[in-house]
């Protein structure tokens, strides 16, 4: 709210005002138009350049920065990575909008899940910019991603993904309708998205252990052992050595989860 003010300065401005064109201000007015004119006409060219400049080195030096880090990760590691941003950004605007709270929850789990340096967050952050203004569909980046990886990497993908929503502790059925609407574009095998969203779970049941390693709860102890031998098999960290150390490490913790799980069974199976 703006309150009232009762200040006589404007007043007495105003009153300065007229006196100054009542005795030659007026010819004086008339005289400096012209010639501020003149010389509005002769700078802003100056100042549009320099803008433009200004610009255009800014830009300058942030594409040479991000090209900097680029050229010490490889292709596949770049791809997948702005795919990544992409989905994230979907995600996020399942609910019809973005927020800034949100962004900050991409920002940090890229800063602090994927231990981004901060150089490289330059490059994420670019790559947010860019993904918040495009139009491109959740069905367009999962087939590019499904044409361009293998089923591991789509596997770390929606582990990326469920870290992601799991922020905040909850996932909105928005979220988890465009999960699922992922997972189908993906192709990722029922039995293993429950893999992974039982890697989310805040306290793990006997069933989510059985889920873990894709097994029923009936399932005899060979069938757990062959289970487990078939899993680490299957999503060896090696399998994702070329997106670069970041995503081999969420691979590593995958694996890792899974050796828990196989470790709690056999012991209840003792």
């Amino acid at each position: 709210m703006k309150y009232r003010h009762y200040g006589n300065g404007s007043n007495f401005l105003a009153l300065g005002l007229i006196f100054f064109l009542f005795f030659g201000g007026i010819r004086m007015v008339f005289i400096l138009v012209p010639i501020m004119i003149a010389l509005l006409f002769n700078i802003l060219p100056l100042l549009l350049v320099g803008f433009l400049v200004f610009r255009l080195m800014g830009g300058i030096s942030i594409n040479s920065k991000i090209g900097d880090q680029l050229r010490q990760s490889t292709v596949h590691h770049q791809r997948f990575m702005e795919l990544l941003v992409h989905i994230l950004i979907l995600v996020a605007k399942s609910d019809g909008k973005i927020s800034p709270s949100e962004l900050d929850a991409i920002r940090g789990f890229f800063r602090t899940n994927l231990q981004m340096s901060e150089q490289k967050m330059i490059w994420v952050n670019d790559l947010i910019k860019h993904s918040t203004q495009s139009n491109y569909s959740l069905q367009e980046c999962c087939i590019e991603f499904l044409n361009r990886f293998n089923y591991e990497s789509r596997m770390i993908l929606l582990q990326l993904v469920y870290r992601v929503v799991m922020a905040d502790g909850v996932v909105a059925q928005s979220e988890q309708t465009i999960i699922d609407q992922i997972v189908s574009f993906l192709q990722i095998r029922a039995s293993d998205h429950e893999r992974i969203r039982s890697f989310f779970k805040p306290q793990q049941t006997a069933a989510d252990h059985y889920a873990v390693l894709g097994v029923s709860r009936d399932a005899s102890k060979a069938d757990i052992k062959k289970a487990y031998r078939q899993a680490c098999k299957e999503h060896h960290p090696d399998k994702v050595h070329h997106l670069g150390p970041e995503l081999k490490k969420v691979a590593e913790e995958k694996l890792s989860k899974i050796n828990v799980s196989y470790d709690v069974l056999m012991k209840q199976m003792a």
